[in-house]
């Protein structure tokens, strides 16, 4: 799938930020060197009683896919985790949430496909050239559930990424979903695809996500086990109470991190913390355009960069 990039970059950062009693959140979008943007991020406080939510969509193949599940995963999420209570501890709760999860990013993909299909085909009747919908988006979100400890749970399918900084190390939260990866392989070619230049048919270099529903037609096949699928992984993590220090969640496409490592992006939050100490959100906005701008001016990524910067109080 080939990108064009322009000679003259669109440097402008869209950047909205928000604060809580308990975190700074600053979000960005940067179109880069591309000629559309086809990410998007989001942040919704108190989704679900005390649970926020933040996700970075990074979309290809045009905007469909990213706009649509960007405007309306939220309101799938909170429907189906209504009347839910989270106890980290607790296994039989992380089992539920991730039924209610998957059930919800299940649903939106279905009914995408079912949206993209229907305009298609109208379109098709019109014009017989033209060119039905292949867009497609990775999804990396978190889940803030405020209870005496902040609990953390990383749902990602796709290669955009989630790293967190506790205080002392530096933790990555997701596994980027590659084509090459053994377990992706396996199921692409299970379900009927093949690997070249580690892209799934030649064309796609990531192995899950939404949308991009010319790799989910086999009818002999459950959702998690066609070529490409938006089944997500989980991952948890609990920042306590009373842990002190620099503390940060940093979600992000892979136009970050194609040119900075998980550890690459926590050294150069905590650099630029040093000159904006203050946890406030003009703060939080500072340290951010600083990072994005670093990743495009000066390391030259060559994608939409999108950014969402979570700092814990």
């Amino acid at each position: 799938m080939e990108e064009l990039l322009l000679v003259e970059p669109d440097f402008n950062i869209d950047v909205h930020t928000e604060e809580t009693e308990r975190f700074v959140i600053a979000r960005g979008e940067m179109r880069g060197y591309r000629e559309t943007m086809e990410d998007r991020c989001c942040f919704e406080k108190n989704l679900c009683n005390t649970m926020s939510y933040i996700s970075v969509f990074d979309g290809h193949g045009g905007q469909v896919a990213p706009h649509y599940i960007n405007q309306h995963i939220s309101k799938y999420i909170s429907d189906n985790l209504k009347d839910f209570s989270f106890e980290a501890a607790s296994l039989s709760s992380k089992t539920d949430l991730e039924a209610r999860i998957r059930k919800s990013i299940k649903e939106i993909d279905h009914d995408l496909c079912t949206i993209v299909e229907s305009i298609d085909e109208r379109m098709l009747k019109q014009n017989p050239h033209h060119q039905v919908d292949e867009s497609g988006t990775t999804l990396c979100s978190v889940l803030l559930f405020e209870n005496k400890n902040l609990d953390i749970v990383c749902v990602n399918a796709g290669d955009s990424r989630c790293v967190l900084f506790d205080g002392e190390s530096t933790v990555q939260l997701s596994d980027d979903h590659k084509p090459y990866n053994a377990a992706e392989t396996n199921r692409i070619i299970n379900a009927g695809g093949f690997l070249e230049d580690n892209r799934i048919n030649g064309d796609l270099s990531v192995s899950r996500g939404l949308g991009d529903f010319r790799f989910k037609k086999n009818d002999k096949l459950p959702q998690e086990q066609q070529i490409l699928t938006c089944d997500p992984d989980f991952a948890y993590f609990t920042f306590e109470e009373n842990s002190k220090g620099e503390r940060f969640i940093v979600v992000a496409c892979d136009g970050l991190y194609d040119v900075m490592s998980s550890q690459d992006v926590v050294d150069y939050v905590r650099k630029a913390l040093k000159s904006h100490p203050d946890l406030s959100a003009n703060n939080a906005q500072e340290v951010l355009c600083d990072l994005m701008n670093h990743c495009v001016k000066d390391l030259e990524s060559a994608d939409n960069v999108s950014v969402v910067l979570v700092f814990i109080k």
